[in-house]
């Protein structure tokens, strides 16, 4: 196996760096998915108690200067392996903001033992020299067996029943710190409709985040969002008038958008699958950051 990619520009070195920082803190250990065309970061929150399912992706072609990979061989061309969260942030931390370069490579120690080694060039006074700096942290490889514990889980899920473009990030992350402080759950719930506004028949999308204590409902609600591109329209009258809606635990939804806005996104998407899950895309300049968080049947309790 083989991987070392570098990159040169400061947008991108910086963008990779927020992305780590911002992972990392979702968990004790990140896990590393490589294949030739992207590195995936995945916070290892997954279990039987807490089944949420997060990834930021790296593209290749958008934020490295050259991309070294070779995986475990033709037919599963891939490297799976995880670092303890707080050692690669302490990495992170120690590089400097204005560097030169930044290369990252799977390598192996004195010891022959594996280790992810961060090569980085910090500027100097004479222009024609440069201070090189070298931080490494052990990796722990995982299994084949294991992999597909860390597989993107859209990749499998049906079509959406919906799938909206969200109003701006800023909006959205205060609404949700709004609703963290009412209850541990809320419901989202998402419409289809025929706007007649202004002669046009376009469908728009209504997206509603209900929080519920006792008897009192504090609502967020959002109007005339637009469906997504590659969203199948053809969706009948009496489909569009069904309301899909999920249950989802607010707290984790909070936790996970703090984090986030470390990236500052733009823009984002909404999907909602069966009502049984709902996918959440978030979209940085260069990067993206998927979120599918599990329905709580509250209705059943």
């Amino acid at each position: 196996m083989k991987f070392r990619v570098i990159t040169r520009r400061y947008e991108a070195i910086n963008t990779i760096k927020r992305s780590i920082m911002a992972t990392a803190k979702l968990s004790n250990s990140l896990i590393f998915r490589i294949d030739s065309d992207s590195i995936q970061l995945i916070p290892d929150t997954l279990t039987p108690m807490n089944p949420i399912s997060i990834r930021c992706i790296l593209n290749r072609s958008l934020l490295f200067d050259n991309y070294s990979f070779k995986g475990l061989n033709d037919d599963n061309n891939f490297i799976y392996f995880y670092v303890r969260s707080d050692s690669i942030i302490n990495i992170i931390n120690t590089i400097h903001l204005n560097i030169r370069l930044m290369k990252i490579k799977l390598t192996t120690n004195n010891q022959q033992k594996p280790v992810l080694r961060f090569t980085t060039e910090n500027p100097s006074a004479d222009e024609t020299e440069h201070q090189t700096i070298n931080n490494q942290l052990f990796i722990s490889v995982i299994n084949q067996q294991s992999w597909s514990l860390y597989d993107d889980e859209y990749s499998s899920m049906n079509q959406a029943q919906i799938s909206l473009n969200l109003p701006t990030f800023k909006l959205f992350a205060n609404d949700i710190a709004k609703l963290n402080d009412c209850s541990n759950f809320i419901r989202i719930s998402a419409k289809m409709y025929q706007n007649n506004d202004d002669d046009e028949n376009i469908l728009k999308a209504k997206l509603t985040m209900t929080s519920i204590i006792d008897s009192l409902q504090l609502s967020c609600r959002y109007d005339k969002l637009s469906i997504t591109n590659g969203y199948s329209t053809t969706t009948t009258t009496d489909q569009s008038n069904q309301s899909n809606k999920v249950f989802v635990d607010i707290r984790k939804l909070n936790e996970l958008i703090s984090y986030i806005s470390i990236l500052q996104p733009t823009d984002g998407i909404c999907e909602i699958h069966n009502n049984h899950s709902i996918r959440l895309q978030f979209f940085v300049h260069l990067v993206n950051f998927k979120i599918i968080l599990p329905h709580y049947d509250l209705e059943k309790i």
